[in-house]
């Protein structure tokens, strides 16, 4: 079954190496006209696609998606804008751990991730949306169930600039962002909190009015703080979107 691949996705996504290139330099201004937000209406399985291929339409995206920002060395630091705003939309996936002491099965989220820097003012804000879920390591281990709420991004702390470890040096390039969520579905109510520590990939050269400089965004987080029904869980959370 193809979706079977989801965890290996979750597991891809996870482990990517923050890692950035690049040298000190000037910036210049760069101002993209945002593209309209990514929002995606989950159809009545009697009249569009079923909750399982929406599922996979969203794990192959973040296969897809993973893979090709995967590609993209760090943002080059004289590129990295110093005015101007920049769209990324892309995919989250969240991963909430098996608990064997206490019985509780792995969850796996998807959704979809929207992403705006704000290059003048050294901020990220954005939001992870339109989530579904199943328990277990595959879907058909616990079927798939849409996901009510959001996880909203940067809405209080958020720096371009950062960077997560003093040993990596200039941190240009990089980027941290708080996130919090409350989410409601057959799976439990679930609260999901923390920081991502990210980065800024590609270069683009003589862009086009409507892009910037910044190919695309990449962030993780390893240790975010969980609780389902009111019980304490472990996980991961990762995001990468294009601009």
């Amino acid at each position: 079954m193809r979706l079977s691949r989801v965890c290996a996705y979750f597991l891809f996504a996870c482990l990517l190496t923050l890692a950035g290139c690049g040298g000190a330099g000037g910036t210049g201004p760069v101002t993209t006209n945002d593209p309209p937000p990514v929002t995606v209406t989950l159809a009545n399985e009697s009249f569009g696609p079923s909750r399982f291929e929406q599922f996979q339409t969203r794990a192959d995206r973040l296969a897809a998606i993973t893979a090709e920002v995967a590609e993209l060395s760090g943002t080059q630091f004289k590129a990295v804008p110093s005015t101007g705003t920049a769209y990324f939309a892309g995919m989250s996936g969240l991963r909430i751990n098996a608990d064997g002491a206490r019985n509780l099965p792995e969850i796996n989220l998807l959704g979809y991730a929207e992403l705006v820097t704000d290059f003048g003012a050294d901020t990220v804000a954005g939001q992870i949306i339109n989530l579904q879920g199943h328990q277990g390591r595959s879907p058909s281990d616990g079927g798939i169930v849409n996901v009510d709420g959001a996880i909203l991004i940067g809405e209080n702390q958020s720096q371009i600039g950062v960077a997560p470890d003093p040993s990596l040096g200039e941190a240009q390039n990089r980027f941290y962002a708080d996130y919090a969520g409350n989410l409601r579905s057959e799976l439990g109510t679930m609260q999901i909190s923390g920081g991502l520590t990210g980065i800024l990939r590609g270069t683009r050269v003589n862009q086009p009015a409507d892009q910037s400089n910044v190919k695309a965004v990449e962030a993780s987080d390893s240790a975010p703080v969980i609780r389902v029904d009111g019980v304490a869980r472990s996980g991961s959370v990762t995001v990468v979107g294009r601009n």
